[in-house]
């Protein structure tokens, strides 16, 4: 089967686009897997297929290792994006809910994205005893699960915590090892089913909301996030604790693929 795509990406974090209204496509693991490998595919960490026609469109993700999670924060953004028309606000539905975004071109492939993100769910405190040592994280659940640190590691300590940990709950989770540098919070991203990633939407949103509520920064002000593909602005209502999170999306390239 031969189908159209396009290749998006937000802060790095990079995805194949397939636009199928009315055909309720979905892509088995091994399909998936292609179309994500670097050498053999077109290369991503994920595939966003957009279904449904008119005002129901729907967002489904897919990592690249073929698992399916519940959401995306970059990658609706690509998707809001494709979708943009003159109209201010878009409703999009996912796997985590129904979410508001409104998309403001700023040039032919290029757009700033706000969403409406949903509310910030703190849970239980999780504990991971790697090598010996105890790791404390706190979780949050921002539509999909995060697992969220600011204690001291460096850099290189996500390839060894981030699978750990990520392993650790039913389902897995993502997770985040943050830094307060000044004005921002700096983040490293493990991202289940995919590993390093350059950014991660919802994480960058449920990072601000451990920072909220641990002080390290102000609820209801932006709150800027910074990951390696680039910075995220996010708000966490204190009452509410609704979040919003305004970010890039970037047509790469399209092109057709022939999927097996």
């Amino acid at each position: 089967m031969k189908l159209a795509f396009e290749k998006w990406e937000g802060l790095g974090n990079d995805f194949v686009l397939i636009d199928a209204p009315g055909l309720g496509l979905d892509l088995d693991a091994h399909a998936v897997q292609r179309l994500c490998d670097r050498r053999y595919g077109v290369g991503a960490d994920g595939v966003l297929l957009v279904v449904g026609e008119g005002s129901a469109r729907r967002m489904i993700v897919r990592n690249a290792d073929g698992s399916r999670p519940e959401m995306c924060g970059n990658g609706l953004r690509c998707v809001a994006a494709h979708l943009f028309t003159p109209r201010s606000l878009q409703l999009i539905a996912t796997d985590a809910g129904a979410r508001v975004c409104e998309v403001r071109p700023l040039s032919a492939d290029r757009f700033e994205v706000n969403v409406q993100m949903g509310t910030a769910r703190r849970g239980e405190d999780l504990v991971a005893l790697i090598d010996g040592r105890e790791h404390r994280f706190l979780t949050m659940d921002m539509g999909n699960p995060h697992a969220v640190t600011f204690e001291a590691y460096d850099d290189r300590a996500v390839d060894v915590l981030g699978p750990a940990v990520a392993a650790i709950p039913p389902g897995g989770t993502n997770v985040e090892l943050c830094r307060v540098e000044g004005g921002r919070i700096a983040v490293t991203v493990w991202e289940r089913g995919v590993g390093r990633t350059l950014a991660c939407g919802t994480g960058a949103c449920a990072v601000a909301a451990a920072a909220c509520d641990t002080g390290r920064a102000r609820f209801g002000t932006r709150v800027r996030v910074a990951l390696p593909g680039g910075e995220l602005e996010v708000t966490v209502d204190e009452d509410s604790r609704d979040v919003q999170m305004r970010g890039p999306a970037r047509r790469v390239f399209s092109g057709e693929v022939v999927i097996a």
